[in-house]
Parts: structure tokens; C-alpha cells; sequence
């Protein structure tokens, strides 16, 4: 009797991609916008008032669950990862016009 081999993937060739990817929206968001906002001559209190971004870490605990009762881990990195391709665009663009700085900040919570 011949079994069926079932070909094992090994988990440490996603857990590095995995946590970058977990990492960079956070990153992104809640260091490069400050900076980018101050370059922009944003406010301080413009700024201050972007420190709302960091709440969706902060409530992990309470969207964490839904998250892994829907889709795999995997599904999730590699839908969200063309979201923020998406994301990462739309920035660039957004920085040309007159109302950047407010479009910008949309993306921002977008990634967030």
C-alpha cells in the first residue's frame, strides 16, 4: 500500500514575512506620518489629532478574533498586501494636490 504524501510547507518560511508584514502598516503609520505631516508644515495639533491612528492596535483584542474566524492568516497578508500597494500609490498621488494633506490622512486611517 502506497500512501499519499502530502507535501509539508515550512512555517518558517512564512512567520518572517508574516511579522514584517504585520509590522510595516504600523510603522508606517504611526512614525512616517508624523514625519511626513511635519515636512508637510502640518500643525502640531493636526499632528496630535493623528495620534487617533493608533487605536486599531489598541483594539486588537476585540477584531482579532473575527479576523482569524474568517479567512487563514495567509489569505489575510496576501489580500491586505495588495490593499496597501493600493495604499502606498494612492499617497504618492495624493501629495500633488491642494487638499493633500487631508487625503493623505484618509490613507493613513485606510492602512490603519
Amino acid at each position: 500500500m502506497k500512501k499519499n504524501k502530502v507535501a509539508k510547507r515550512n512555517p518558517w518560511l512564512f512567520i518572517p514575512t508574516q511579522y514584517f508584514a504585520e509590522g510595516l502598516p504600523f510603522v508606517l503609520v504611526n512614525q512616517l506620518s508624523v514625519a511626513m505631516f511635519k515636512s508637510m508644515q502640518a500643525s502640531n495639533i493636526f499632528i496630535g489629532y493623528t495620534s487617533f491612528l493608533y487605536l486599531p492596535w489598541s483594539l486588537k483584542l476585540f477584531w482579532g478574533p473575527f479576523v482569524d474566524a474568517t479567512l487563514s492568516k495567509r489569505k489575510w497578508v496576501t489580500i491586505l498586501q495588495i490593499v496597501l500597494a493600493v495604499c502606498f500609490v494612492l499617497l504618492g498621488i495624493g501629495l500633488q494636490f491642494s487638499y493633500g494633506l487631508y487625503f493623505t490622512l484618509l490613507i493613513f486611517t485606510i492602512i490603519a
